[in-house]
């Protein structure tokens, strides 16, 4: 079996709550409440209150922030200059659709993340994906 981040929490567990949120609206549901609800039914609890937006998310100290290369299934890819995030997906079901999240124009989708970097207005340059894994010890 195996487990999230050194929480005990068994991975089938997170997928599931992902599927159960799969082609949700993004009128009933967006990026950040999407991350959170999933990590709640999953039993991995913080503060929406106090991340609910990308730049709280970043200051929240349950979370810490890694290097791509130590991504792992579950982990949050934050895209600040876009205000977007979702959950990064190591063997997604259509190859570099590593992302799944509330989208505003399809809902709740796997995603390729350079999608939020095109689609920003800001120069490539000045966007930046930071990614981010749960911190169980805090």
């Amino acid at each position: 079996m195996k487990t999230l981040f050194g929480s005990g929490i068994n991975a089938d567990s997170l997928f599931a709550s992902m599927g159960n949120w799969a082609g949700t609206l993004y009128d009933q549901v967006d990026c950040s409440a999407f991350v959170w609800n999933v990590y709640q039914e999953a039993g991995l609890d913080y503060d929406y209150a106090q991340v609910g937006f990308t730049a709280g998310f970043q200051a929240n100290t349950k979370f810490e922030e890694i290097d791509e290369s130590e991504l792992e299934d579950g982990d949050v890819a934050l895209f600040p200059a876009a205000g977007h995030m979702g959950l990064y997906i190591m063997n997604p079901p259509v190859a570099g659709e590593n992302l799944y999240g509330a989208t505003n124009s399809a809902g709740v989708r796997y995603e390729k993340p350079g999608e939020w970097i095109d689609d920003d207005p800001a120069p490539d340059d000045e966007v930046q994906v930071k990614y981010y894994r749960w911190c169980p010890i805090v």
